[in-house]
């Protein structure tokens, strides 16, 4: 199994999603974002069936570990609107920049 990253099929991201243990509303992206974040422990097991195991894992998802993977996925979305505008070589509008640095905090 020496996957760098998960590669989750839509099928078990849905299923995940939707069958939580804490019953939130969780996406299929969080779910993805959760997985990446454990991938490496998880590797290390050799699962002869991993979709079983990751399964299993999700079981025992806590609260914490979904805070975690929505906090991954904020920063991703905050460096590619980073990248975004210094890739662009027009500047941004004064509404644009502002709105920006208000998200950024």
């Amino acid at each position: 199994m020496g996957v760098e990253e998960p590669n989750l099929s839509p099928e078990l991201c849905r299923t995940l999603a939707h069958f939580n243990p804490l019953g939130m509303t969780i996406t299929e992206e969080e779910v993805r974002s959760w997985a990446f974040i454990l991938w490496p422990s998880f590797l290390e097991y050799e699962y002869k069936k991993p979709e079983k195991a990751l399964k299993n894992w999700w079981k025992r998802v806590t609260e914490s570990d979904i805070l975690q993977a929505r906090e991954r996925l904020r920063r991703l979305a905050e460096e590619r609107e980073i990248e975004a505008l210094e890739n662009h070589d027009e500047e941004g509008t004064p509404a644009q920049i502002i709105d920006f640095a208000s998200r950024l905090g």
